[in-house]
């Protein structure tokens, strides 16, 4: 029996014996501490997210994930690990997901993005931040801050760009600790379209961002 069988055996397994209503129902599912338009995946539960066009679903449990297309995994993303706190959230044309997860488990490292696009009949993942991640530290100029967080916000052009947010570490001793800056990146290629300054993120994308920003004043 492959592994992905195995996954797919356990996951429904579950599901049957905590029936989910669906990822919009608040008793399971809310939004994400850097995007509104994504959820939280929630611990110590069976979770699944069904896509935009209903024929695919994202099954969640056990730190465990999966997806399944016509009523089969697809493959791809065997042996994967959740890693929690984390959002996730489909691109408008269900070709793609993202998921925003903290290294650390405590929400207090690093914070990253990973792009899971459906593609040639398995599931591949991308990391699309390390143009934008240049670009801030550039900007910054803070030797000791470290890799900065991020985190993604909204999905523009369907599955083809990603709003994301970079956010420079409260640990860092510079002035510039938690300073913060949108990217609109191209996915998969991880090319930067378009930078946007603190006010001009809030000001065009401030709807979709998540309570993480309320402690900046934000929202």
């Amino acid at each position: 029996m492959t592994v992905g069988v195995r996954i797919l055996i356990l996951l429904t397994l579950l599901l049957v014996l905590h029936p989910l209503t669906g990822p919009v129902t608040a008793a399971f599912a809310e939004e994400g501490l850097w995007s509104k338009s994504a959820f939280a995946i929630p611990r110590q539960r069976a979770f699944k997210v069904p896509s935009p066009d209903r024929k695919k679903t994202i099954l969640i449990s056990d730190l465990s994930l999966v997806v399944i297309d016509g009523g089969s995994a697809v493959p791809g993303i065997e042996g994967y690990t959740l890693l929690l706190p984390a959002e996730i959230a489909w691109s408008p044309d269900s070709k793609a997901f993202f998921i925003t997860s903290n290294e650390g488990g405590s929400g207090e490292e690093a914070w990253f993005v990973t792009i899971y696009m459906i593609e040639y009949d398995r599931v591949n993942s991308y990391d699309i931040t390390l143009e934008a991640a240049n670009r801030f530290r550039d900007l910054m100029k803070c030797p000791d801050a470290g890799d900065p967080h991020f985190g993604a916000v909204k999905w523009t052009k369907e599955s083809k760009n990603l709003l994301v947010v970079a956010e420079a570490s409260a640990r860092a001793s510079c002035a510039e600790k938690e300073a913060f800056r949108g990217y609109i990146i191209e996915v998969p290629s991880g090319k930067v379209l378009s930078e946007l300054e603190p006010k001009k993120l809030i000001d065009k994308w401030g709807d979709y961002l998540g309570p993480r920003f309320a402690k900046k004043g934000l929202r």
